[in-house]
């Protein structure tokens, strides 16, 4: 139990430093497929939902938040557990958004189907004569 209240304390800490930095949401962008799956790209907005260019920031602050994508990124490696199955056969994509005011998600799933849709054809292979229709009687 202490792992986890340690464990939710660094994510709430980590969000509060985001949202210090003008940052109110991360978006975690994932795909999978063939039994694999991962975390493709991490974007970061501001409250006019304008990307944040973070390599722009001061090296201890984009330090920092390197460090805290990490945190995050475990939180939403869990998350994804829950999630209907985006990495195996076909596969899928999707997002999840970590809001830093509330600390709330959401989960914006795609999984691939393969469907089969079936068409049957007849035709003769030859203009030759019909053998059957010029039997002897």
């Amino acid at each position: 139990m202490i792992k986890s209240i340690n464990s939710e304390l660094k994510i709430d800490i980590s969000l509060f430093k985001l949202k210090d930095q003008n940052i109110s949401k991360i978006v975690f962008e994932y795909e999978g497929s063939g039994d694999d799956g991962a975390i493709d790209d991490i974007c970061y907005f501001d409250s006019l939902d304008k990307i944040i260019d973070i390599s722009h920031l001061d090296d201890d602050i984009v330090d920092s938040i390197y460090n805290i994508q990490e945190i995050l990124e475990d939180k939403v490696d869990t998350i994804l557990e829950h999630v209907s199955d985006w990495y195996n056969n076909e596969g899928g994509h999707g997002s999840v958004t970590i809001y830093t005011d509330t600390g709330n998600y959401e989960v914006d799933n795609n999984i691939r189907i393969v469907d089969f849709q079936n068409e049957s054809y007849k035709g003769k292979t030859s203009t030759f004569v019909d053998w059957n229709s010029h039997q002897k009687k």
